[in-house]
């Protein structure tokens, strides 16, 4: 099948992306008519967000907020090089793990009543599972020897739309990653990957980067 001539492209992808426009609107007006049943119902006083920039993040803040109901946005990831966020909090209150994270968002001119140093508190599952004997039976399950310690590397999810988008950040990180299970190779440690479920780079790309850097066994 021919290619179309360049200006039919561009045609094309312009009725393309006004489809799709219409139908994200579309989306969010059925969203603000079941948030407004949702509210009538349960009567609530905070709205808790896991992120409030992209379209249906956002529409939550400001959907709430013009209710006069508290957003609070509880920030779940953490940034490795530097955060990898978006600039502007749309939540009432942001979240976030350390200084540091703060700092990242006092930059972009955010105001500092909105900035709130928490800790992670998404991650103490985490230390509940161990007390708990899961850490035991999760080692057990991937056979990594009770007497090693486990370096877990998470990718995280780049994206156009980040006040600080880099598309090198992923591959920059685990580069540092791979340096690090080089030099402490004779630790007694079980090097873990687990790529973001939106990374489309796929096992294979992880794979192949731990193969050309030398650096030990590394479960993908």
């Amino acid at each position: 099948m021919a290619a179309l001539p360049p200006k039919q492209q561009r045609r094309a992808a312009q009725m393309a992306a006004e489809h799709f426009k219409r139908q994200r609107i579309r989306e969010q007006i059925l969203l603000v008519e079941m948030l407004d049943q949702a509210v009538q119902k349960y009567r609530p006083t905070l709205a808790l967000l896991w992120e409030d920039v992209l379209l249906d993040g956002k529409t939550l803040a400001l959907f709430f907020k013009k209710r006069g109901i508290p957003v609070l946005h509880m920030l779940h990831g953490m940034g490795a090089l530097f955060h990898n966020a978006h600039d502007r909090v749309w939540a009432d209150r942001i979240a976030v793990q350390g200084e540091r994270t703060r700092q990242w968002y006092l930059r972009w001119g955010n105001d500092p009543r909105k900035i709130v140093v928490t800790g992670a508190p998404y991650w103490d599952v985490y230390d509940s599972l161990r007390r708990g004997g899961q850490s035991i039976a999760m080692r057990e399950r991937f056979g990594f020897q009770p007497d090693r310690k486990v370096v877990l590397f998470c990718s995280t999810w780049t994206h156009g739309l980040s006040a600080h988008s880099d598309p090198t950040l992923v591959e920059r990180a685990y580069d540092l990653f791979l340096q690090a299970a080089r030099a402490l190779h004779s630790e007694p440690c079980d090097w873990v990957v687990k790529p973001h479920p939106s990374d489309q780079k796929g096992q294979e790309w992880y794979r192949r980067k731990a193969d050309a850097a030398g650096a030990p066994e590394i479960r993908i």
